[in-house]
């Protein structure tokens, strides 16, 4: 290309002006500029860098001669000869600064520019956003603008991400500002990288938006004790902030945080007196302030909050490009939530439909007013039909909820709306889970009051959902408000009787306060009939001798066609020692005959969810303490699916057969009731069992002693002493299960005793008797032929000990992690003996007078247990005469 010709003269005096007269000036702006984005970072975007400065005299040179063509007088016509740029973390954070520098400078439009908004949709590459400004405010955010020395000069603000500017910084400023034309590999190279640093900017602006979405709903959820450390945290942050005489929006930052966790603990007035100070604060941290204050006034019955409200959602509004640049997704999103609190408050009814519409318009992903909405078009139109065209939102919402149940926000009011949502869909068992986990979350140790407005609030919409007449209410919904009820009981008015409460009635008055109670639940249906007979050894020994009261379906198809036989095969050879009650609903074919009672839950309709919510309700009643109750449950359909979860959800012990298939394998499967520890804040009460009658046994009996506490206590301590002794150990504090009783930690106390009455079970049932006398008696050798049948009850009570603290089977040992590869039935744990060689094997001990032969060491753990039973006893002071040959 041609070279204009320049005039050399004129561009030197252009120099001369620029280094003698102007860049001084331009030195005290850029100083200006990087105080007021300083502070405007401070509030906006704390960990944002800053940088300004005036062009140097020989970039002004140099530009002014490229530029000879365009500028005659470059040294006032130039808009770049202070610079200042702003680095920020997210692209929320960018469009925040962006928002600020609109509102505060005076912005020239036509120089300046997006250059992100330049790229097609399949390209990549600059994205940072450029600002021509003036300035004609005397303060700004604090910093004085010296007016009166910049005058109406103009400066370039750049604002841009790290990633941004990471990739401006290597590669940009050398493909547009070279001497040369790169190679087009290497401006691919370039491409890539601009591709994937976007990538990391949406990633990070994700989690970013998620967490403000946990800080602003944290709060609500709190235990007592940590919400009452963090609003004493909070206070003494904005005391020091306030001696301190920091910024006023700093300040708002802490009191907005200290007026959230107060909103928490129920204390209105004191929420809204710290909140009112900075109702009138500016900056970005003016939104929410108002959207809590109103909400607080709101909560306390003051109608003012309305309209604090409606001056939040006028704050940032834009239009168009401008709005999408310069408005954070934070910001939008809490405009929708003050136009939700409108419509769901303070709005005529009318109104309520276009607040919606206009929330979910600022927040579309948002499946909390989505709920609302629907309900309240059903309520006031009551045409079905909507929930059609609506579907594709619904499942987009129901997975927005199940994004935020993982990581860990806006919980419980995740599953509440999931099971508002499901029973909208109609898929009624899957909606009562969501209900379940909500009602655990309430009732987990430590966990924070279930205010009562929140209660309220699920009652209304399923009441709002119904259907206008009492013909139209689905049994779902009766369920669902059911199970509602009956968690809030629980957690707020056990005072209160349970029936009163529910005006519902008692169906059964066999259970008593501290009984043993076990409901066995699973498969009925016709195609796993076959498969469900393979579980009857397994049923027979979980039942065997069993004291207390077992619970199933009552028919006479699956697992409760199982149970009530094989408790006449027990009643025939005199081990039933139970009570078999079968519950049902008012019709219903095929009833077993083996049942003790047959309970009729008042249900119309066929066999459903109303059973086991009938059966809980008479367990409440009767004073059952549910966490004393254990369900062992195999295969089943939607019934036990929501049995299991209603168990779970009252604190039952929950054991499932792993491979059962079905709901069985599906509860197993779903990560909040195997581990979400907002549900188990040390280990879950389900339990993955093998398939094996030992552990089965073992989860029904373990536990329960006719041992005096103080004699259980003792018997606990000897076991534990006989097992250091029988394995030489000595104590060390690396390895908590060596250590002296006095010092040993409680999960290996419980172990113990749990082993020490468990070995007067397993030896009264092989006809062992046990006699108390003074002294201490001689320990017998136990007699081979029962060491290894008597192991593999043991390695049984090992199993369930193991799975009950929060093991899992794994394929490698991982101590840390409680992983095992021998959580697994007798027969597969290496070195056990099959039973076809036991009587071969003992008969050939008692010829040869020989030890058991030398097998890997695993099973022989159980074996030396066995053979330490009679030598605990003796200990304890109990003689044991083992039975006739």
């Amino acid at each position: 290309m041609a070279r204009q010709k320049i005039d050399i003269e004129k561009l030197k005096d252009q120099v001369r002006i620029f280094a003698e007269e102007e860049q001084p000036r331009y030195k005290e702006y850029g100083d200006v500029l990087e105080a007021i984005l300083n502070a405007a970072c401070a509030i906006h975007a704390p960990l944002g860098i800053v940088q300004a400065r005036p062009k140097s005299v020989a970039s002004f040179a140099e530009k002014a001669v490229r530029k000879a063509h365009k500028y005659d007088d470059p040294v006032h016509q130039l808009t770049d000869l202070c610079g200042a740029r702003v680095i920020v973390n997210t692209s929320d954070e960018m469009k925040t600064i962006c928002g600020f520098i609109r509102r505060e400078f005076v912005i020239d439009q036509a120089n300046s520019d997006d250059a992100g908004a330049r790229l097609r949709e399949e390209e990549f590459g600059y994205r940072s956003i450029h600002f021509v400004v003036q300035i004609d405010k005397p303060e700004i955010l604090g910093q004085a603008t010296r007016l009166e020395a910049i005058d109406e000069r103009k400066a370039e603000i750049q604002v841009r991400t790290v990633a941004q500017h990471a990739w401006a910084a290597v590669t940009h400023d050398r493909l547009l500002k070279g001497t040369f034309t790169p190679p087009s590999r290497l401006k691919r190279l370039a491409h890539r990288a601009a591709a994937l640093l976007e990538d990391a900017d949406e990633v990070l602006n994700t989690f970013e938006d998620q967490m403000q979405s946990f800080l602003g709903s944290y709060s609500a959820y709190l235990k007592p004790e940590d919400l009452e450390w963090e609003i004493k945290v909070a206070e003494f942050v904005l005391e020091m902030l306030k001696k301190r005489q920091r910024p006023a929006e700093e300040q708002a930052s802490t009191a907005l945080r200290l007026g959230r966790l107060l909103h928490a603990k129920g204390e209105l007035t004191r929420a809204v007196e710290i909140l009112t100070a900075f109702r009138n604060v500016t900056g970005s941290i003016r939104l929410p302030v108002l959207v809590e204050l109103g909400a607080v006034l709101l909560a306390k019955g003051d109608k003012e909050g309305c309209t604090l409200l409606q001056a939040a959602i006028k704050i940032g509004v834009g239009d168009g490009a401008d709005e999408q640049t310069t408005v954070s997704n934070y910001e939008r999103k809490l405009r929708a939530t003050a136009l939700a609190i409108l419509a769901a408050r303070c709005c005529e009814p009318e109104q309520v439909s276009d607040h919606y519409t206009d929330s979910l318009q600022l927040d579309p992903q948002d499946p909390y007013v989505l709920c609302e909405q629907l309900a309240h078009n059903l309520e006031h139109t009551n045409q079905p039909a909507i929930l059609d065209s609506a579907r594709p939102a619904i499942l987009s919402a129901l997975d927005t909820c199940q994004a935020h149940v993982g990581v860990g926000i806006q919980l419980p009011r995740a599953w509440f709306t999931m099971g508002r949502l499901l029973i909208l869909l109609r898929r009624d068992s899957e909606a009562l889970d969501s209900y379940a986990k909500a009602i655990r979350f309430y009732l987990a140790d430590g966990a924070p009051s279930w205010r009562v407005e929140d209660f309220e609030a699920e009652i209304a919409f399923l009441q709002q959902v119904a259907g206008r007449t009492e013909k139209d209410i689905r049994p779902e919904n009766k369920w669902a408000r059911q199970l509602l009820r009956m968690g809030y009981w629980l957690k707020t008015k056990p005072d209160q009787a349970i029936v009163e409460y529910l005006k519902r009635g008692i169906t059964c008055n066999e259970f008593a306060p501290g009984q043993r109670v076990l409901i066995v639940a699973g498969g009925t249906r016709p195609d796993v009939q076959v498969q469900m007979e393979t579980y009857r050894g397994l049923l027979k020994a979980a039942l065997d001798r069993f004291e207390g009261v077992v619970i199933s379906g009552g028919t006479t198809e699956g697992i409760p066609g199982l149970v009530g036989e094989v408790s006449a095969e027990l009643q025939d050879e005199r081990r039933k020692n139970f009570t078999l009650i079968g519950y049902r609903p008012e019709y219903v074919r095929s009833l077993s005959g083996h049942y003790n009672h047959i309970v009729k839950s008042g249900q119309k309709e066929a066999l459903g969810l109303g059973e086991p919510l009938q059966m809980w309700l008479d367990l409440l009643a009767a004073g059952v303490d549910p966490g004393s109750v254990r369900l062992l449950g195999i295969n089943g359909g939607r019934i036990s699916r929501f049995e299991y979860a209603l168990a779970l959800a009252l604190g039952a012990l929950v054991g499932l057969v792993e491979s059962s298939r079905r709901s069985a394998d599906s509860v197993l499967c779903d990560p909040d009731w195997s581990k979400n520890p907002r549900l188990w804040p040390v280990h879950p009460r389900l339990l993955p069992l093998p398939k094996d009658p030992m552990t089965a046994q073992a989860f029904t009996r373990v536990g329960a002693s006719d041992l005096p506490p103080d004699e259980l206590e003792r018997m606990g301590e000897i076991a534990h002493e006989v097992y250091r002794k029988v394995n030489n150990m000595k104590p060390d504090y690396r390895k908590p299960n060596t250590l002296p009783w006095e010092c040993l930690p409680e999960q290996y106390k419980k172990s113990s005793r749990d082993q020490a009455a468990y070995a007067f079970e397993i030896l009264r049932g092989w006809g062992f008797q046990i006699q108390k006398v003074g002294g201490k008696p001689t320990p017998i050798a136990m007699p081979e032929e029962f060491v290894e049948p008597m192991a593999e009850q043991e390695h049984g009570r090992w199993n369930f000990e193991r799975l009950e603290c929060g093991w899992r089977r794994a394929p490698t040992k991982d101590d840390e992690r409680k992983r095992s590869p021998y959580i697994v039935p007798w027969v597969d744990l290496p070195g056990a003996m099959p039973e076809s060689q036991r009587s071969r094997e003992a008969d050939s001990q008692r010829i040869t007078s020989q030890k058991t032969p030398k097998r890997e060491k695993i099973a022989d753990y159980d074996r030396k247990s066995v053979r330490a039973f009679p030598r605990i006893l003796a200990e304890g002071g109990y003689e044991l005469i083992p039975p006739p040959p």
